[in-house]
């Protein structure tokens, strides 16, 4: 397991300190190395008990999900029943209106005939007016009667 600087480390110490201790020496300093890089290794692992807690938070997600869902299913059910009753009770109020738009048609209509006869009564009202006045200014006025006698060839 010795690496180039390794070798080169060992060729330093080895004249300064022996053979037997440089080696000693470079043991522990692997071992030490294993050894902390185990240790931070491990510290950045997840445990039994951090697997198991975030299996819980994972089954909670779950079930808040799962109780969205419900509430989701029960609002869209809600929208849709009103919605419903709203479409029923707009074809109602439809149906009302145009009733009564037949009904106020029918009424107007027998209104106008009303009114149509009236104006027909006023007008033969008006004719038989004109036809007495025009009478009675014949008849009581002698100029017009003379007028019309020349007219007519009876006046001598």
């Amino acid at each position: 397991m010795l690496t180039a600087n390794v070798v080169e480390v060992y060729e330093l110490l080895k004249p300064k300190i022996g053979e037997q201790e440089t080696k000693s020496l470079l043991r522990f300093i692997e071992d030490r190395t294993v050894f902390l890089v185990r240790d931070e290794m491990a510290k950045g692992l997840a445990t039994k008990e951090d697997v198991a807690a975030l299996k819980e938070d994972i089954a909670a997600v779950k079930d808040d999900i799962a109780a969205v869902k419900k509430d989701l299913a029960r609002l869209e059910m809600a929208t849709k029943e009103d919605i419903a009753r709203l479409e029923m009770a707009t074809k109602e109020d439809i149906t009302r209106l145009e009733r009564t738009t037949r009904e106020e048609i029918v009424r107007l209509d027998k209104k106008i005939i009303e009114l149509n006869q009236e104006v027909r009564n006023l007008e033969w009202r008006m004719r038989i007016y004109l036809v007495a006045i025009g009478a009675l200014i014949v008849v009581t006025n002698p100029k017009v009667l003379d007028l019309l006698g020349k007219l007519m060839g009876f006046a001598p």
